[in-house]
Parts: C-alpha cells; structure tokens; sequence
C-alpha cells in the first residue's frame, strides 16, 4: 500500500495541537499516526486489521523517531473494546462499496469492513468530550456523513473541499466533527494547477512531509 494523497491530506489537515491521546482507526502502514507525531507531544494508539498492511506499519513505526509513542494493535477496531477515551480520533476509511475483493489494497478501501454507520457510533462513544474526529471521504458523501455526525451528536466543525485542478468537481471532503454545534468553517483546495505541476496552497500543506517540496 505506497503512500496515497488522501492520507497525506488527513495527516497534514488534522488539528492535533491540543491533543493527549491519539486514536488512528485503520492506520494502514502507519501513515497518519507518524504524521501527527511529527508535530506533537500526543501518545497514539493505531490500529489495523490487515496482517501485511500491521507489518509494515510495525516496521515503519520502529524506524521512526516516535516509537515509543506509538502503540500499534492488530485487530478489528470494530470488535475492540477501549477503555480510553481519546482528544483526536482520525480515520481515512475505506469507501468502495464493491464486495468483489480482488487484493489488499482494493478491501481496505471497502467500506463494507468499516461501515461508516458503526464507525460513528464507535467514535462518538470514546471521543472525549472536547475531543475531535476527522476523516476523508468522496464528496458525495457529505450528507451521509453530516445526518451520521448528528445522530452521534457530532457536528461538522470544519470542512475542507479537494479539487484536482480548478475545473475539476470537487473529489473528496475532509471533516472534523466535534460535540459542539457551532458554525463550521469552510474552505478549499486545488491540488494541481496542471498535470503534474502543483499549487502552491497544496506544496505548502504538505512541505514538511513529502520531500518533492
């Protein structure tokens, strides 16, 4: 699984400034709890269900310089039971609803192994309660994820809209949902400004990850 731009977005989108404890459901090979560590004092806990996928986030972790920070459990986040409560709870779920599973890469973006009913209400039980949940999905989910949000009591509270290019529609969202109910912030990105060459909104997001910047 090589690095994607939706998880790099997530990881460097994120607000964990503020955070103590860290959940990253479905890590994948660790990406969004070693970005987040790299700009903060938190204790992670990541969790992965497939056996490749928590190898190679086993080993990512270990040469990385926030090991001790990260704690990485293989298993299913939908049959763990957590005692913690956690400030910042990030997920880059799965979101093909295809049943057909040809390989690894194509189940984790599934979400028949992580529906997004459940996995609002497993965040919104232990999501402190000042604490944020954030993750990326495909535009036209917005209303899905705005009427599940407030079923759990989690309003969006901001809201990042992706482009490829200017003319393009918008291709994914990025949410931060909290238990407050307040105005949410809105705003939007371009990647690109053509094939290849990049916006200087979207190097500057990522500047201090990817090292083509």
């Amino acid at each position: 699984m090589k690095v994607g731009t939706d998880g790099v977005l997530l990881g460097a989108w994120c607000n964990c400034d503020k955070a103590e404890k860290v959940l990253d459901i479905g890590c994948g090979t660790g990406l969004l709890s070693l970005m987040l560590a790299q700009r903060s004092e938190a204790k992670f806990t990541a969790v992965e269900i497939d056996s490749a996928a928590a190898k190679q986030a086993e080993e990512n972790i270990a040469n990385s310089p926030w090991a001790k920070r990260i704690e990485l459990i293989k298993g299913d986040f939908l049959k763990l039971l957590l005692a913690e409560k956690y400030d910042l709870i990030v997920c880059n779920p799965p979101y093909f609803g295809s049943k057909q599973k040809r390989n690894a890469r194509e189940q984790a973006r599934q979400n028949i192994s992580l529906p997004y009913p459940i996995l609002f209400h497993k965040a919104a039980q232990i999501l402190n309660p000042n604490g944020s949940f954030c993750l990326i999905s495909p535009a036209d989910q917005e209303e899905t994820l705005i009427d599940l949000g407030e079923q759990n009591s989690l309003f969006p509270k901001r809201k990042l809209e992706v482009k490829g290019n200017k003319q393009a529609p918008v291709k994914r969202l990025l949410f931060e949902f909290t238990f407050k109910q307040e105005s949410c912030k809105q705003e939007s990105l371009v990647i690109e400004k053509k094939r290849n060459e990049y916006t200087d909104e979207y190097a500057k997001l990522l500047a201090d990850y990817l090292l083509i910047f």
